[in-house]
């Protein structure tokens, strides 16, 4: 067994251990963040130093999107742009970054670990980025959200509002408009193009999902929306292609190594890895310490598909599945404590957690498979940065 993971199952072994707080998804320092309203940095999963290298050339990242030689007819588009990316900031929640840059890193020979290789690994993951946020930014939309990031959201900013929908195109377009200008000779430009467009189109396939299970619970009471099977077929498409699969492909096609007989059995473990993740983010928006995290939970209000509902539908008796689903999805505060008090009666957080250490001997079992000693490095790396990271969870 790995060092990391006989850590980590000791940890999750002991009930009565004080963990410390999970920042995976979150800003790394949320006390320094809190005090001017400002993002702290999200090197979590990359080296300081890596991590500074990678944002600082976030400015220049943002001007290549768009030439900036046009007629000045269109100095406004690229003004708003401009504005659209300096309010998402390079420190915001990484999602492909972590991973794809790690995996280069670890996957590429060490002779071409070169400063020139680097830069284009970072320019690489603010493509992936870009994309991802023209899809934080529509899901934000469609979920009427306020706050991403510690800072409004951009549809709420005076006079944005619904006009963010070009917005979401403009960021989009930007993310192929970057990858042609730096990789258009690159070997693996076509592939690389294939892999960023279908890592934006099966995100997009989880977000339909999670959309049409909100509206179809509240609009039927139907318990298997919210249970743990389409729970799965929602975190894979939604989180796992965009986190860890295509972010990992990204790095061996810019490496121009590809082993699909090895990235066969690589991925099911990938597979573990996002729903435990997204298993950890669920649990963190129902029980995370505001102070700690700076986050108001909305998914028992929205009636959402998560870890915490698929697992209530799979443990409660048919009295108190009655009354989930007849409370579920709505905000009235009395509805909420019903449905939060149904997740204490069955022990939610005993469950999670032994869920979360079950997750971990899994994935022991994994790392011994794996007969490539960078594919086995890079999985250290993974575990450590999203499951060895403790979450700060109030009323346990």
């Amino acid at each position: 067994m790995s060092q990391i993971l006989r850590h980590v199952i000791r940890r999750y072994s002991l009930n009565n251990t004080k963990p410390n707080s999970l920042s995976v998804w979150l800003t790394k320092d949320s006390n320094s963040a809190s005090k001017d309203n400002k993002l702290a940095p999200t090197n979590i999963g990359l080296e300081e130093e890596i991590h500074q290298a990678f944002t600082s050339i976030y400015r220049q990242i943002v001007k290549d999107c768009f030439p900036r030689n046009w007629d000045d007819e269109l100095t406004d588009v690229i003004t708003r742009f401009d504005k659209l990316c300096n309010h998402a900031e390079a420190n915001r929640t990484l999602y492909a970054s972590p991973t794809l840059i790690n995996a280069y890193r670890v996957l590429a020979d060490k002779s071409q670990l070169t400063s020139k290789n680097m830069e284009l690994t970072y320019i690489l993951a603010w493509c992936f980025e870009l994309g991802l946020l023209s899809l934080c930014l529509l899901d934000d939309f469609l979920d009427e959200e306020k706050i991403r990031w510690r800072k409004p959201t951009w549809h709420t900013l005076p006079n944005i509002g619904v006009t963010v929908v070009a917005d979401i195109k403009l960021v989009h377009d930007a993310a192929w408009i970057l990858l042609k200008k730096h990789f258009k000779n690159h070997p693996s430009y076509a592939a690389l193009s294939n892999l960023l467009t279908d890592c934006i189109v099966k995100t997009c396939y989880g977000q339909t999902i999670d959309s049409n299970a909100v509206s179809d619970f509240k609009d039927k009471r139907d318990v298997n929306v919210i249970s743990m099977n389409t729970y799965e077929s929602l975190v894979k498409y939604k989180a796992g292609y965009c986190v860890f699969k295509h972010p990992t492909l990204a790095a061996m096609y810019l490496d121009n190594n590809i082993d699909y007989n090895t990235i066969k059995t690589f991925e099911k473990s990938l597979d573990k890895f996002t729903i435990q993740t997204q298993a950890s983010n669920d649990m963190l928006d129902c029980y995370g310490n505001y102070n700690t995290f700076c986050r108001i939970g909305k998914d028992i209000e929205n009636g959402k598909c998560t870890w915490l509902s698929a697992t209530a539908v799979k443990h409660a008796s048919q009295n108190q599945l009655e009354l989930f689903l007849k409370n579920y999805g709505k905000k009235e505060v009395q509805c909420q404590e019903i449905v939060k008090n149904i997740y204490k009666e069955i022990g939610i957080i005993d469950k999670y957690k032994k869920f979360k250490s079950d997750m971990i001997r899994e994935l022991d079992k994994d790392m011994q498979s794996i007969p490539d000693p960078r594919l086995h490095h890079l999985m250290q790396i993974l575990v450590d940065t999203y499951i060895n990271a403790d979450e700060d969870f109030i009323n346990n």
